[in-house]
């Protein structure tokens, strides 16, 4: 997998002495009023998908359960993530881990678009 996420560590004092690809991600804006999911793919190989996702202020999204494992961090905004048996607040910084095959359900919750940084990979 690529590094794609050097501007976020780098806030954390955490240095790389190299990467394969850099990409900040604050540069990837969605300029028309966004009214649906918004997916732009950073990188892919036959194992592993790496992108940013932005959804609008009060889009839901039932998911069946990707049958890859999910790793997910909080870029921006506020959502919920509601699996079988609990409902987790996600706010900017929040990260989580969904085995594959999970069911949630994602809702957009607050004034803010929410933005997204999603690895998905064989589990």
């Amino acid at each position: 997998m690529k590094l794609f996420i050097l501007s976020i560590c780098a806030s954390f004092g955490v240095n790389f002495l190299s990467a394969q690809t850099v990409q900040h991600l604050d540069s990837i804006q969605h300029d028309i009023p966004l009214t649906d999911l918004y997916m732009e793919e950073l990188e892919t190989d036959t194992v592993s998908g790496t992108m940013i996702v932005l959804a609008p202020t009060g889009f839901e999204k039932q998911r069946i359960g990707s049958p890859t494992k999910e790793q997910i961090l909080v870029l921006q905004g506020r959502a919920n993530f509601i699996f079988e048996d609990k409902k987790v607040n996600a706010t900017t910084g929040t990260y989580l881990v969904i085995p594959a095959n999970t069911p949630h359900r994602v809702e957009v919750i607050g004034e803010e678009i929410l933005k997204m940084l999603i690895v998905q990979h064989a589990p």
